[in-house]
């Protein structure tokens, strides 16, 4: 006896192929843009610039997770995060008939190209004005460390990616407030929340949280977005190499020298005056274009 998996398996894989080869036939991996001819997703706000210009020129990526070659793995842990989002919808429309789901927003760029992207949803509450809700589904780890559930303590709340597709949406509404709410794919332990909720076994923070912005705030990140967006646009169309540049995560001005170690240095009249490596090193490894990236220099 021992305590190894058995290989070779049978049900497991059996089972995988059979829902990989549904989730093939469904065409998710090739949705169309929301408003067609547009050129920018909503859904890549902050990302890298080089990594937009490339999706952008439709270019191929060179990884093996990459659409539409993403293993079933992969394809499995992308449909737990639809599936909540369609709960969630669900749940939303029976508690708030009015609420509209999926809303398409667009925004005209400075050289009158179109960005596009879906709003999760989008209401209207008396006390509170227009609200933009974007939802994001998050892992375990992920999501303690968004509220504060981590050994630090210290929430580090919704992504910048986030935010900034949010915000892109709350301002083609005209939203009064854009709502980024997390649902953790995992429950988080009642003695691991952060004080002064630990041991609370019933609260909601043990699987949702919210963050809510003021117009103020979100319009600014929406607005460097759209402008950062039309430059990357016309930068593609002029045949040039967009930067390795990451909003929020890199200082103004600094560039990943190294998309193998994901470092970025900044330098000034020729001097470092910063450097340092993106998620411990492992930024770039998550994009699809990592290859083609460093050949491209």
């Amino acid at each position: 006896m021992t305590n190894q998996p058995h290989e070779p398996a049978f049900f497991g894989p059996l089972l995988l192929d059979f829902w990989n080869q549904q989730y093939e036939q469904s065409g998710r991996d090739n949705r169309p843009m929301s408003v067609e001819g547009a050129r920018f997703r909503h859904s890549w706000a902050g990302w890298c610039a080089r990594r937009i210009q490339y999706e952008i020129q439709n270019r191929e990526g060179t990884r093996t997770f990459t659409i539409p070659a993403r293993p079933p793995a992969d394809r499995w842990r992308l449909e737990m995060g639809t599936i909540v989002h369609d709960y969630w919808q669900a749940a939303l429309q029976h508690a708030l008939p009015d609420a509209t789901i999926e809303h398409v927003t667009q925004h005209t760029l400075d050289n009158d190209d179109i960005s596009a992207g879906h709003g999760d949803a989008v209401l209207t509450h008396p006390e509170f004005g227009k609200i933009c809700v974007e939802l994001k589904t998050r892992n375990g780890y992920g999501y303690k460390t968004d509220i504060g559930a981590a050994k630090s303590q210290v929430p580090e709340g919704p992504a910048s990616t986030a935010k900034r597709q949010g915000a892109l949406n709350a301002l083609a509404e005209d939203a009064d407030l854009l709502v980024i709410l997390h649902i953790s794919l995992e429950a988080v332990g009642p003695n691991q929340l952060p004080q002064p909720l630990t041991g609370q076994q019933y609260h909601h923070r043990r699987m949702t949280a919210e963050w809510w912005y003021t117009k103020e705030e979100y319009t600014e990140w929406a607005e460097h977005e759209l402008k950062r967006v039309s430059k990357i646009i016309e930068m593609t169309d002029a045949g040039k190499p967009a930067p390795r540049s990451v909003p929020e995560l890199m200082p103004p001005g600094a560039r990943i020298v190294n998309p193998v170690t994901s470092q970025w240095k900044k330098e000034v009249d020729g001097i470092v005056v910063g450097t340092d490596v993106l998620w411990h090193g492992r930024y770039c490894d998550y994009c699809p274009f990592q290859e083609a990236c460093e050949a491209d220099g």
